[in-house]
């Protein structure tokens, strides 16, 4: 694979995978969480498909020194120490939803309403996403190689997500669902931070030839 060049392809591979992540992530909700319908086929082919591709790529990265793409000399305190705080935003979030619930032993409305017995949402982001975040956060913070290609990748998922969110609020508001438009616009604004400052991570890549 030919992941950079003197076109602005150096950054290809990290919005590749993390597209990919936030494909795997939405059809395992479909997949699992969704009441059966006549897309059922459609969500295992997709969740399938993504889970595969995403394996293809990790193979690619099997020997690359990503940490060699970028200049050493560029501060990664900033990102970092952004993406740990917006990590921490969301553990707050829904530790704040899911711990009274636990002590009081009462089911959350939104599960009630929903139809569902837990929160497949807080599942997936609790145990795999978060964490992943926060490792991703951490091992950059120290320079580290993992950090370098798991951040960036971590990072579109994000973007991509917050910009999701925001979207499917909106629309919930023009058919009548939601009433108000208050956390399309936080989630918009969040989904523009997170765009600025992957954009000035990606800006310490340097061109060099293909690895692999």
């Amino acid at each position: 694979m030919y992941f950079s060049g003197p076109k602005g392809e150096e950054g290809v591979p990290f919005f590749l995978g993390g597209t990919l992540v936030y494909s795997v992530y939405t059809y395992l909700v479909y997949g699992f969480f969704m009441h059966f319908n006549r897309l059922y086929f459609l969500y295992c082919a997709g969740l399938g498909l993504s889970v595969y591709a995403l394996i293809l790529l990790g193979m690619e990265f099997r020997t690359a020194q990503v940490d060699s793409w970028f200049d050493q000399k560029k501060t990664t305190y900033i990102p970092a120490i952004y993406f740990l705080a917006i990590t921490a935003l969301f553990y707050f979030l829904w530790l704040s939803e899911d711990l009274p619930a636990l002590i009081s032993g009462i089911l959350p409305k939104n599960l009630s309403e929903a139809g569902l017995v837990t929160n497949p949402i807080h599942i997936l982001d609790l145990s795999i996403v978060l964490p992943a975040m926060a490792i991703s956060s951490l091992q950059l913070f120290r320079k580290k190689a993992w950090g370098y290609l798991f951040f960036p990748i971590m990072m579109v998922f994000s973007v991509i997500m917050t910009v999701a969110i925001g979207g499917m609020m909106v629309a919930m508001k023009l058919k009548g669902v939601s009433s108000g438009l208050v956390m399309a616009y936080v989630f918009s604004l969040m989904a523009l931070c997170n765009s600025a400052v992957l954009e000035w991570f990606l800006r310490s890549l340097k061109p060099q030839p293909s690895e692999f």
